[in-house]
């Protein structure tokens, strides 16, 4: 029994060392005071401005063409060939009002 205590003991004092080392997370940090409030509203226009903007309507079109490779070795790239579509969509409206003379080369 003693050497199963003292084998408790030693794990107890490894348990205390590492938490030790801990660093506790800031949520303070880098955050938005909007986006921690956990605002529906703020935090879809945080996503949508975070999206990259093509500057034309070729550019919009090009974006929406694009085809996914469904392999996962290229996820990130997934996830980016869908925020350049989500991104062309938000913007296309912008676009035709300020580039309406586009429409016709595209």
């Amino acid at each position: 029994r003693n050497v199963d205590s003292d084998t408790d003991d030693s794990d107890d004092e490894s348990i205390d060392e590492s938490d030790d080392e801990l660093v506790p997370y800031d949520m303070d940090s880098d955050d938005d005071e909007t986006l921690r409030s956990n605002d529906p509203r703020s935090i879809t226009e945080a996503r949508i401005a975070s999206l990259p903007k093509p500057q034309t309507l070729r550019q919009c079109i090009g974006a929406l063409r694009q085809n996914r490779s469904g392999d996962a070795s290229t996820r990130k790239t997934d996830i980016d060939l869908a925020d350049a579509a989500e991104g062309a969509v938000h913007s296309v409206a912008e676009l035709v009002s300020n580039q309406p003379h586009e429409l016709a080369a595209v």
